[in-house]
């Protein structure tokens, strides 16, 4: 039976169990770190009736620290996302072109802003990216982050790649005009552009198709 509509439940992702509602609209997630069992469903029951409470009361904590489960040993995730992309620039930065640094600094300042630096968070996150950025700039910040999460997996940083395939989910509307109206000239441009044609002795009769 599904949960009514801002209930919590819980979903697995990867084998790990997370907590999932709504409020106000949006749509969160808690990634707790335990493996999918019946003893871990059990002893996040209470977590749900809390979460429950809170959205009856109007008392949800949207940062999610008070849901998440204390774990012994530190966050399940192994290391929050900004860490992570540190990481990843300092080992790719010395081989790519200095141009590139301004490409990284941009992405470091949009995870800087993640509601949740916990890789579990995946979905949270990419809700918050198709938000907040142009479908163009979510896609390409995405996509990064999945790259970042794959060398962090080789480096045995994290466990898996909770970002992949997550650029696809951001579509690009046809209708977007911001996205599809494409300017290269200035008007003033565009413009001398046509004199030039209309004022060839050899390219005027190419003035009208170019207008």
């Amino acid at each position: 039976m599904r949960a009514a509509k801002g209930t919590p439940s819980l979903r697995t992702s990867n084998g790990r169990l997370q907590i999932r509602f709504r409020w106000q609209g949006q749509r969160y997630c808690v990634s707790t770190g335990l493996p999918d069992s019946k003893i871990n469903r059990k002893a996040l029951q209470s977590r749900l009736a809390e979460i429950e409470r809170d959205i009856s009361y109007g008392e949800v904590d949207t940062t999610l620290g008070k849901y998440k489960p204390q774990v012994e040993g530190g966050p399940q995730s192994g290391i929050e996302l900004l860490s992570l992309w540190d990481k990843y620039a300092a080992f790719k930065l010395p081989r790519l072109a200095p141009s590139t640094k301004n490409t990284f600094d941009r992405y470091r300042s949009y995870i800087s802003r993640f509601p949740s630096q916990d890789p579990g968070d995946a979905v949270q996150i990419r809700d918050w990216i198709a938000s907040t950025l142009t479908p163009d700039s979510g896609t390409r910040l995405l996509t990064n982050l999945s790259a970042a999460c794959k060398w962090g997996v080789k480096s045995e940083l994290l466990e898996g790649n909770p970002f992949l395939g997550m650029a696809g989910d951001i579509r690009v509307r046809k209708d977007d005009d911001d996205e599809f109206d494409i300017r290269p000239f200035r008007l003033a441009e565009q413009e001398a552009i046509l004199r030039g044609f209309e004022q060839s002795k050899y390219y005027r009769r190419y003035a009208a198709m170019i207008r």
